[in-house]
This record gives structure tokens, sequence and C-alpha cells, in this order.
């Protein structure tokens, strides 16, 4: 009896002796964490000369982890924590999606009637042979097939011009596609349908948003209107280019407000996290919520695609509803897995850094569903070096399914440059890579030999296949000269050359894309891209090229 009663003993202090050493499932996740992600983190913000950044992870509806790296102002050291407050760019549409979904449940308009029921002056100019009936759900879900941008208060417009004044603006714009047919993704189109809020709730668009979805939600420190923000808390957005350089960024209000010009943190965002994970709760019934974040127009059976303003992907093998953010000076990313009730939120203050906050967010949420479900689905790569003789060895044009792409070698790593955005390369080992880069993360690249010749590379399942260049291939016209050069304001400078004997853009900074001959000054975008089937018009000046419209926006050229 005595030794039972030891024994007994003996196994209770073992048990309890354990679970004083036993960690939560939370507690593994930050561990881990803070033994991968932030070396990851530091070693990529000097890389990638990214100012600062904030990240905050949600489980189970409350936040686990959260930190600031690098600084929100680097001139003043300022440094960059959970509650610096960003601009956030198109997560901007998701809340304007809430409003409207919001007033829809109330009865005060219907997202599938026509557009002109509330707005008769926007008429469009239909080329095509069937009636186009626009309505709010085809402009949440950029499926209207309108411009990208509106002919002022667009991305390129530093006036401030009022919403009214934007949306209106589109009356006798062109429909690029039929209503309906395709994804054509328009901040202007999201612009319109808060102009619809405003006017049918009679309320100015900033204090609809603040008062009936971002105060509700707990986000008393956000707002649609930079006057509602605290300057000690807001970080200075930093722009680049593709040499490297970076500046200050410019900082104005956009025309269309609903799309773009939400001011919120890691902190704030999380607390839409919640939202998400509380299926719409307090703001929107369930079932409401549900039509929001089903994929709109899907006809297919897509697991990629737009419900109504949310962006719906997978990430993982897992379901994931979220959107991303990018303007001048600012990139981010809002991504929730619902069904293990997850959810992370990162954002920077450097443009065009999205590719970098998807590497974050592939890693962090890949680590918190090892951590609880136990399946193996990260693994961060190691990284091996390839001197500059041997990467010569990669470079060339390869042609393949659709459009060329290039590989070019320059500062110690390849670039995989096709039409869209270049991204840099890091070498796996054995003829393959992996996009890293700010723009772009995770796609593998595999060279193929034949002999000790690099014959091609394959690419999403795609092959293409190294071609000579000869150097007569970049003849062009000769009245395609005067329209070389620049284009644009200062703080966004647009550049127009000729590459593979074909006349290209350069946009935005970062978006190259080669435009398609319609005859003499005109031209149009390929069917992909920012700007896809938008028309391009050279337009003169007596003998000299004055200004160029992409789309209904005007870029003059520079002296």
């Amino acid at each position: 009896m005595k030794r039972l009663k030891f024994f007994v003993g003996l196994l209770t202090l073992l048990v309890l002796f354990s679970f004083s050493f036993s960690i939560t499932e939370e507690e593994a996740i930050v561990q881990r964490l803070e033994k991968e992600i932030v070396p990851l983190i530091n070693k990529d913000r000097v890389r990638f000369n990214i100012p600062g950044l904030s990240v905050a992870l949600v489980s189970g509806g409350k936040i686990i982890w959260k930190k600031g790296f690098g600084y929100r102002d680097r001139e003043e050291n300022l440094a960059a924590t959970p509650e610096t407050i960003y601009r956030v760019g198109s997560i901007s549409k998701l809340f304007n999606a809430v409003a409207i979904m919001r007033e829809s449940e109330k009865g005060r308009f219907n997202l599938d009637v026509p557009l002109e029921k509330y707005c008769p002056q926007i008429k469009f100019k239909n080329k095509f042979t069937e009636p186009a009936e626009i309505s709010l759900r085809h402009l949440i879900t950029h499926r209207a097939g309108i411009l990208r941008e509106s002919p002022v208060g667009h991305y390129f417009d530093d006036s401030e011009p009022s919403l009214k004044a934007t949306a209106e603006s589109m009356k006798g714009t062109p429909l690029i596609y039929p209503p309906g047919t395709r994804t054509k993704y328009s901040n202007i189109g999201v612009g319109i349908s808060g102009y619809v809020l405003e006017k049918v709730s009679q309320i100015d668009y900033c204090r609809y948003l603040k008062k009936f979805v971002l105060n509700p939600l707990g986000m008393k420190a956000s707002s649609f209107s930079l006057k509602d923000i605290s300057q000690e808390k807001l970080a200075k957005g930093y722009m680049r280019d593709l040499a490297g350089q970076q500046w200050e960024a410019p900082h104005f209000r956009f025309g269309y407000i609903p799309a773009a010009n939400l001011y919120s943190s890691v902190i704030e965002l999380s607390k839409f996290v919640n939202f998400i994970l509380n299926e719409g709760q307090p703001l929107l019934s369930k079932k409401a919520f549900q039509e929001m974040v089903k994929i709109q127009f899907n006809r297919q059976g897509a697991s990629v695609g737009f419900g109504l303003g949310f962006h719906i992907s997978k990430i993982h093998g897992y379901r994931t509803i979220g959107h991303n953010g990018a303007v001048y000076g600012f990139s981010s990313n809002l991504l929730v897995i619902p069904e293990e009730k997850l959810g992370v939120v990162v954002c920077n203050n450097l443009d065009g850094a999205n590719g970098f906050n998807y590497k974050l967010v592939n890693y962090i949420l890949g680590i918190a569903l090892e951590v609880k479900t136990g399946q193996k689905l990260v693994e961060i790569p190691k990284i091996k070096v390839l001197p500059e003789e041997e990467l010569k060895n990669y470079e060339g044009k390869y042609k393949g399914p659709g459009e060329p792409v290039w590989i070019v070698a320059k500062e110690g790593h390849l670039v995989y440059q096709p039409y869209g955005a270049a991204r840099e390369l890091d070498y796996l080992g054995q003829d393959v890579f992996i996009t890293d880069d700010l723009l772009g993360y995770g796609e593998k690249i595999v060279f193929k030999r034949q002999g000790k010749a690099i014959e091609g590379l394959e690419i999403n399942g795609n092959f293409y296949r190294k071609v000579e260049v000869k150097e007569e291939k970049n003849k062009f016209p000769t009245e395609w000269r005067e329209l070389l050069g620049e284009y644009g304001p200062d703080f966004n400078i647009m550049k127009v050359y000729v590459k593979d004997g074909r006349i290209t853009v350069l946009i935005e900074w970062f978006y190259e894309y080669p435009l398609l001959p319609e005859g003499g000054l005109k031209f149009k975008f390929p069917d992909y891209g920012l700007y896809m089937g938008e028309e391009v018009l050279f337009r003169k000046e007596g003998e000299r090229v004055k200004d160029v419209l992409i789309g209904a926006v005007c870029f003059k050229k520079r002296d």
C-alpha cells in the first residue's frame, strides 16, 4: 500500500512537472515567429532598404503577436510600432464594400439594379452590340468593364477634387469590355460605388465610414480623412525606382476616396480581421457577409477571384479572404484564413513592396498553421550564391506561350523580366531559382540544359526556349521616334521607349507593357496588366507631341 501511494505521488509530481514546462499553442507560434521570422525581416529590411514596417497576427479572435521594425520616419529616427498609422491603399475597398452591404441590408439600395437609377448623369460610351447595364455589384467586383482611372481625381491627379466631381467625370468614357464578362480592376469603379453611398445616405462619405463602420468596429484611430489622424503616429511614405533610389512620397487625397484613402494601423486592422472571423458581426447579418465572401460571376467554379470587395484565394491549401494595398510610399496586406481563425496584417512605408509583404504573410500563416495542425507547410529556402560569370550563362531572351521573357544578371542576382513587373531571383541550387523581390515572391524558375548549355526555362508549368537576339530586330518605324521620352508629373513619371522592336511603356515606376499599334498615333494596352485593353492616344500640337491619353488620363510630355 505504501509502495502504491509512493508511485501515485511520484506520477502526480511528474505530471505537474511536465505541465509546468509545457507551452500553449499561442506561445509555440510566437516562439517560432521570433526565431524564424524576425531574423528574416531584419535581413530583408537591409537587402531591400525598407524604411519601416508593422505586423500583427490574430488567432482565435485576439492578437497573439505584434511588432514594429525600423522607422516610421527614417530622417527623424522615429520607430515604427504596431500603433503606427499607414496609408493602406486598396484595403480601403473592403470597408467601402461593407458600408454598401450595410445600406443594402437596410433596403436603401439594390446591388443589381442599373447604376443610372442612382446616378443618371453617369453614362458610358458603349461600342458593343448588347445594351450595357452596370450595377453596384459590377462596380465593387471589378466586373463593370470600365477604365481603371477617372479623367479627374485619378492616381496621378494631386488637385484633390471631390468624390462627386471624380465620379461624374466618368460621363462619356468608354466601356473596355461588356459589363459582367471580364475582371478588369478599376479604382474609379469602387469610387463610383462610394459616391452612390454618399448620395443615398446624404452623408459625407468619410463621415459615414467613420460613424457607421470604423467606430462600431472599435477602429477609432482610423479614418478615410487625414484630418482625423494623429500626426504623432503617422508614417512617412517613401518612393523608389528600379534603380534603387528612394525619396519622400507625395501625399494627397485621391478623388476616388472609397478605393484607396484609408489610414490605419495593424492593431486597428486586426479588429477588421475579427469582423471577418465573426462573419460580419456586429455590422452585417451572417447571410449578407457570406454573400460578400463568395466569388461573384463564378461560372467556372473558380477558387480564386473577387467577392463583394474581398479577394478570395488560397494559401497552403486553405481558403483565404482579404486584400492588399499599394499607394504612394506605402504597401499593405490583410489576409484571413477563416477555417483556422487566423489572420495577419502587414504594413510598410515603401512604394511597390507587396511582394515582400506576401512573403511575410505566407510564412507567418504557414508557421501558425504548422503549430495548429501538425502539418509540414513551411520551408524557408536556403539561398546559395553564384559568381557573376556563372549568372551570365542564364542571361538572354526566352520565348514560350504568350509574351517573351528576359533574364538579366544584375548586382549579384538574376532578374526575371516578363512584361509587367520584373523580379529578382534567388538561387536554390541545381539550376533552380525563386522570385524574391519587393514586387513578387515565390515563383520557382527551373532552367533546362542541353549538354552544358542553357536550353530554356520552366515557370508555372510553361516552357520558354532561349533564343538568339539579333540587334537589327530592335528597328522600329521612324514615326515612333517622336513619341519616345518621358511623360507625366514629377511624382510619377511614365517612360515610352522601344523594346524588342515594339513601342513600350513603363508606368507607375515598375510596370512595363508593350503597346499594340492601332494606326497612326493610336495604340492599345494588351489584354493583361494594370491598364488592360485601354486605348493609348498620343496627341500633337503643331509638329510636336504634347501629351498622351491613357484611357482618360492625360500625361503631358516632359521637356
